[in-house]
């Protein structure tokens, strides 16, 4: 399982170039099989939420994507067999 890396929220990701790549990432994680939790928009922050690096969230941006995780995580542990 793999999800969106989380990064500052940028206007530009949302023209057709950046589109393209992030539907080329979907497409290579769908030919692995290898499921991709949600969409790249999700993992994208305000500023406000940044740590040190764009890559960096402080620990009010850690919550959020934490509770994001467990939100697209719940239908694949509510579809696991049981033992």
């Amino acid at each position: 399982m793999a999800t969106w890396p989380n990064t500052i929220k940028f206007e530009v990701y949302h023209g057709q170039s950046q589109q393209a790549f992030f539907q080329s990432i979907k497409q290579f994680y769908t030919k692995l099989g290898v499921p991709l939790l949600g969409k790249p928009e999700d993992f994208m922050y305000k500023k406000s939420l940044i740590y040190d690096t764009s890559y960096h969230l402080n620990d009010q941006g850690v919550k959020q994507r934490t509770q994001q995780i467990i939100t697209l995580l719940k239908p694949y542990l509510e579809n696991m067999p049981k033992i």
